[in-house]
């Protein structure tokens, strides 16, 4: 009975300290975040940075802001709003978030700025770099 007992005890042993090896990893994933744009302005003079608001919903209280992604094609950029979530024990309640985005643009022309919404989905505004 001893044996059995000392068995079953180093089997759980085992099992406890490989997971603790090889299962704490941290709680950290990233995902593009859904934005809403305040105030976009209409045009912005060569060399003046602007700076715009961006809102965003972090899921839970663990989200806060990553970074941009941004993508650009001539005169367009495709900005995603990366939140990282950083945490295993977090409220799961929504949390509105504030960021700034910085314009800066060196040459006078039209640009776009698509902010990503979802999949295939865009809040496109346009702004006029002057000289």
């Amino acid at each position: 009975m001893k044996k059995v007992l000392f068995g079953i005890l180093t089997m759980m042993v085992f099992a406890v300290t490989s997971c603790e090896l090889g299962g704490n990893k941290p709680c950290l994933e990233e995902k593009a975040t859904a934005t809403v744009i305040g105030e976009f302005p209409d045009s912005v003079k060569v060399g003046d940075n602007q700076k715009v608001g961006v809102k965003f919903l972090a899921e839970n209280s663990c989200g806060e802001f990553k970074r941009f992604d941004i993508t650009q094609s001539d005169n367009s950029f495709e900005v995603k709003l990366i939140t990282e979530y950083e945490g295993c024990n977090c409220n799961l309640v929504f949390t509105e978030r504030e960021v700034e985005f910085e314009i800066d643009i060196d040459f006078p022309g039209e640009y776009q700025f698509k902010f990503w919404q979802s999949d295939g989905d865009y809040d496109t505004h346009l702004v006029r770099i002057y000289e």
